[in-house]
């Protein structure tokens, strides 16, 4: 018999060590098998399923953990404490470790959305933005180099594909709904720029030539960019050696300078009153200056200066 509270029982209320009852094992028989304290679980009941009764905690031995609860090593526990762990029929554990991946605290065999190493995601970290048969990476591999933005549950998508879909243009390597004002003008599913097929941007559609004028591949109105002159209806930083002089057009307030070919020199002497007489002139920097409805009377070698 087995002695409980000063009194010999068959058999004890709670557990029992040696020859005594107790409410809760000592330290060092802590596990619980038959009633009986002992110091490790046998094999054929080596899980361990925390129970409490009134104020005590005892460890008990089974072969199996109660349906409310999950196995987590060798322990009954009711939710999985390692949060790198999740549920696989009835276990925690870790979902790479059986060649599976974690989605919501499951393992599963294919990811919902997308995958990053052994979890599933609903979109790409940053560091790996671009996805490639359902798996995040940094960049997209060679034989799947075009990027389709993709939308799903307001979520946006870099998909790596072959070749855009159908309704969609190729920009630079994004697949694009509308071609940009950069490359507006979509050719066999490509947006290609106005000069590539040998035209110019009138700032809405590809022309062959400028109504005004023309600054690179661009068309412009009536005024060149700052420091830019004209030549042949086009904006240029230097004149060409067959128009080598410039001369100014000014009109209002921006500058505007126009390459020239040549101009002729013709001297009077004497003094007489000069009306519309001195059509041009050379600044400090040897640039023609048109002197429109000058009169004035001079008494010196004056220089006159026309165009040819």
């Amino acid at each position: 018999m087995y002695e409980q509270n000063q009194t010999c029982v068959n058999n004890c209320d709670v557990v029992r060590f040696k020859d005594h009852c107790y409410n809760s094992c000592p330290q060092v028989a802590k596990y619980v098998y038959n009633g009986i304290c002992i110091e490790s679980c046998p094999s054929n009941a080596s899980k361990v399923d925390e129970q409490h009764h009134d104020l005590y905690r005892r460890l008990v031995c089974t072969d199996k953990c109660p349906d409310d609860k999950f196995i987590y090593g060798t322990n009954c526990v009711s939710n999985c404490p390692n949060p790198n762990t999740a549920l696989h029929r009835g276990e925690c554990i870790q979902c790479s470790q059986i060649g599976l991946y974690e989605e919501n605290k499951t393992c599963v065999n294919n990811c919902s959305v997308v995958r990053f190493k052994d979890h599933c995601y609903n979109s790409c970290p940053k560091d790996a933005k671009y996805v490639y048969n359902g798996i995040c990476f940094a960049s997209c591999p060679p034989n799947a180099s075009k990027v389709d933005e993709q939308h799903s549950e307001q979520l946006n998508i870099l998909v790596c594909i072959k070749t855009c879909p159908s309704d969609k243009f190729l920009f630079g390597n994004h697949c694009v709904h509308s071609c940009p004002d950069s490359k507006r003008l979509p050719i066999q599913s490509k947006c290609m720029a106005c000069h590539e097929v040998g035209k110019y941007d009138d700032g809405s559609k590809c022309v062959d030539e400028c109504p005004d004028l023309r600054n690179e591949y661009r068309c412009v109105s009536k005024y060149c960019p700052q420091n830019l002159k004209i030549f042949n209806k086009t904006c240029v930083p230097d004149c060409p050696a067959m128009a080598p002089f410039v001369s100014d057009i000014t009109s209002g307030y921006l500058s505007q300078f126009e390459c020239v070919e040549s101009f002729s020199i013709n001297v009077v002497f004497g003094v007489r009153v000069l009306c519309h007489y001195i059509k041009m002139r050379l600044d400090k920097k040897q640039r023609i200056v048109r002197s429109e409805n000058a009169c004035f009377t001079e008494e010196v070698n004056l220089l006159e200066i026309i165009e040819t």
